[in-house]
């Protein structure tokens, strides 16, 4: 009889697969892109770093 078991534990894994599914489609409609993970401090001075290296440098093309 374990294939009782079959029933229940297939909707468990559909629903969070369509709970992990919805996080990436939402994350990526709004931000363009996946999300980074284990994104902590020292890559969030990494991203003002490239965000204002490339502002400087639309502004030297100028």
């Amino acid at each position: 009889m374990s294939w009782e078991a079959m029933l229940p534990m297939g909707i468990i894994s559909a629903m969070i697969f369509v709970m992990g599914t919805s996080q990436f489609v939402i994350h990526t409609s709004i931000y363009g892109k996946p999300k980074h993970p284990r994104h902590d401090a020292w890559d969030r001075a990494m991203d003002a770093r490239d965000e204002r290296l490339k502002e400087e440098y639309e502004k030297s093309q100028k």
